[in-house]
């Protein structure tokens, strides 16, 4: 898991890239607001989001800034207990979500 943060005019957000489920988690406020899908292909990375600005224009800030800030090419496994427990529960929730 790694985690990357960033500032807009009105909102702070924090990007999480879940290596083992090839999404990056967008939290604006600390709610969940946009999931960022990662497809490895032969060229790179391919980034696809679904916020209103990737869906209509196939392109958007969220997609820009997690290509400048996540290494594709690693898995990092957090080392203290507190980035374990939240891996795990970013992950039950994720299970959550698809279940629905």
């Amino acid at each position: 898991m790694q985690t990357a943060h960033g500032e807009d005019d009105k909102c702070s957000y924090e990007f999480t890239y879940m290596e083992v489920r090839n999404k990056i988690l967008i939290w604006k406020d600390k709610d969940l607001q946009y999931t960022v899908s990662v497809s490895k292909t032969k060229e790179g990375v391919m980034l696809t989001c679904n916020c209103p600005g990737h869906t209509h224009h196939g392109h958007c800030k969220h997609t820009g800034f997690c290509e400048n800030e996540f290494n594709f090419n690693h898995i990092v496994k957090p080392r203290s207990d507190i980035n374990k427990w939240r891996e795990e529960y970013i992950n039950e929730y994720l299970d959550r979500l698809e279940a629905k």
